[in-house]
């Protein structure tokens, strides 16, 4: 298993080396493989990535690591740092960890909006998504030990730093509730299983 590497890391391609990406993660070998298994099935939430990727193919993509980083709270001063720094072209937000400053254009909302419009899922779609979550924890009708009820408990009362003002959250329920979010939703974000475009960190 790869050793878990928190870094501040710079994305770019051959033949365009002055449009950069700027990312920061807690296990780069990880980071990296999902970046290059998105790109490779033409997922990447980035598009102006997945555009260079498509059209220079991954022979040209290159990964670096600019810098390594101690803590949660330093790896996101240094991604800001960074991008304050080199003001890279391919990042789509400008504040690290947060989805703050990026908004869709209305034009960018009516195209989506008309792409998912009617849109049904066919009955393969259905029984796929049901054959995935079989035996899931989460799964409707399954029966929780108390061992792991007492973990998640545990979990819940984890504090969480807001980056934004250093203030720190009792637990990942008050903060789910001060930014109006489900439990679940903020806590996928907060362990890296979904983008954290939150100011908050587990700390």
């Amino acid at each position: 298993m790869a050793k878990k590497e928190m870094v501040i890391y710079k994305i770019y391609f051959k033949s365009k080396p002055n449009l950069l990406y700027i990312g920061s993660s807690v296990n780069y070998s990880e980071r990296k493989i999902r970046h290059r298994h998105q790109l490779k099935t033409n997922k990447h939430k980035n598009i102006y990535i997945q555009r260079l990727y498509n059209k220079y193919g991954s022979e040209e993509l290159i990964f670096n690591i600019i810098e390594y980083v101690d803590t949660d709270l330093n790896l996101i001063k240094r991604e800001q740092y960074y991008i304050d720094l080199l003001n890279p072209k391919l990042n789509m937000l400008k504040i690290a960890g947060s989805g703050l400053g990026y908004k869709h254009t209305q034009k960018a909302k009516d195209a989506i909006s008309i792409k998912n419009k009617g849109r049904k899922m066919t009955y393969e779609q259905i029984q796929k998504g049901v054959i995935s979550r079989i035996g899931q924890k989460t799964s409707k009708g399954c029966k929780r030990s108390d061992e792991y009820k007492k973990y998640l408990s545990e979990i819940k009362k984890r504090k969480v730093l807001d980056v934004s003002n250093n203030k720190i959250i009792d637990s990942i329920t008050d903060a789910a509730k001060i930014i109006g979010i489900k439990y679940s939703t903020f806590y996928a974000k907060l362990s890296n299983r979904n983008t954290n475009d939150t100011n908050y960190i587990l700390i």
